[in-house]
């Protein structure tokens, strides 16, 4: 997206940033490093920020959800083990 901003919306006029810049700054983003070797708001225009945002909050939010469903799989489970211990428990001291 940032190799074809000069033909965007809200680009300001910048033109895309160079490939490895743009490889850099897509790398930091993702990473959530600051490797960005530039000042954003005289680089990219408010359509690739914003997009590069979006994305990279909606993949911190997956992540997040994703790991919340699996604490609770691993709390059932759990629960699951304590629930056959105790039944067990009572069992054997029932007459």
């Amino acid at each position: 997206m940032q190799r074809l901003q000069h033909s965007l919306w809200y680009s300001l006029g910048f033109k895309g940033p160079s490939p490895d810049l743009s490889w850099n700054t897509a790398i930091s983003f993702t990473t959530n490093t600051n490797w960005q070797a530039y000042s954003g708001e005289s680089t990219l225009g408010h359509l690739v920020q914003f997009a590069d945002t979006v994305v990279d909050d909606l993949d911190r939010y997956r992540n997040t959800v994703m790991e919340r469903e699996e604490l609770l799989a691993a709390a059932r489970d759990s629960l699951d083990l304590l629930d056959h211990a105790v039944t067990n428990l009572l069992d054997a001291t029932r007459p």
